[in-house]
């Protein structure tokens, strides 16, 4: 094939300054190279597999009980900039408002899950770009968007105050004192309630006027009135900001995760203490 593409085209040799030898040595091993990396792209079946494997990885999987987690987009870019725009202005009704939270579901999920050649957005851009998404019912509303059902916020605060009631019963604390009892018993209290604002990971604040803050990334992303609200928002910002639960506080999210939300998984493993100390105020079913 080289001495055919050299009869072809003779001024070959005189554009690459070599003699008719080298020529045909130097293009004989660059067109085996070519048509050696082109069957290994195309035909090898270990090229294939793990175009295959890298393919699906790529694809993220879903999260049990949030079967909207990882939501397909529908509009265009056009179109999601301009709901997102009136819901910045506030030019619209309350039901206008929550169909266009419900319809730009994708692009905040975009945004903070980020995705193949796209980073996470942190949380202070988040609330810049979206600031409708922030707050005590605001976050909410996210999550019952992401589980595509109703209620969660008088659920989920049921199942907490059901718990309480159990550890108020086995230590005798009082009502106002439960939910700091519930962090000690698991050994939480240090790590989830924080003075100083170094802390990135998922955490509450005592803040003015006896509300509770709730911060990610060193952000507020909601005040609540109650410390029990504000932990339980701590859950729900795990899912809605898409945190990973670390080891210094994987056993409050176990508790919420599996206990409260009744969302259950075995990825997350509480401490053996802090599980028995659980089993010994568990409320009877």
């Amino acid at each position: 094939m080289a001495q055919q593409l050299i009869a072809e085209c003779p001024t070959l040799s005189a554009c690459l300054e070599l003699d008719h030898s080298s020529t045909v040595d130097i293009l004989t091993v660059k067109l085996r190279n070519k048509f050696t990396n082109s069957r290994k792209r195309s035909l090898s079946p270990s090229v294939q597999e793990r175009k295959a494997k890298r393919k699906a990885s790529l694809i993220p999987t879903q999260v049990p009980g949030l079967p909207n987690y990882y939501p397909v987009v529908v509009d265009d870019l056009v179109t999601t900039e301009r709901k997102l725009n009136m819901l910045r202005h506030g030019d619209v009704d309350r039901d206008q408002r929550a169909a266009l939270v419900k319809e730009t579901l994708p692009a905040r999920r975009s945004e903070i899950l980020g995705g193949p050649g796209k980073k996470p957005q942190n949380i202070s851009s988040l609330k810049k770009r979206f600031p409708f998404m922030f707050g005590a019912e605001e976050l909410w509303k996210e999550m019952e968007l992401l589980s595509g059902q109703v209620g969660l916020r008088e659920k989920f605060s049921e199942g907490l105050k059901t718990w309480l009631a159990g550890i108020m019963a086995q230590t005798e604390c009082r009502r106002e004192d439960a939910a700091e009892t519930l962090l000690r018993l698991i050994d939480q209290e240090e790590v989830i309630i924080r003075d100083e604002e170094g802390a990135a990971y998922p955490h509450v604040q005592e803040a003015p006027e006896g509300e509770w803050s709730v911060l990610v990334e060193r952000t507020e992303v909601a005040r609540c009135s109650t410390l029990e609200e504000a932990l339980l928002l701590v859950g729900v910002s795990f899912y809605v900001f898409n945190q990973k639960p670390r080891t210094k506080y994987k056993t409050l999210v176990w508790f919420l995760h599996n206990e409260v939300f009744g969302m259950r998984s075995d990825e997350i493993k509480p401490k053996g203490a802090a599980l028995q100390n659980l089993l010994k105020c568990k409320p009877q079913e």
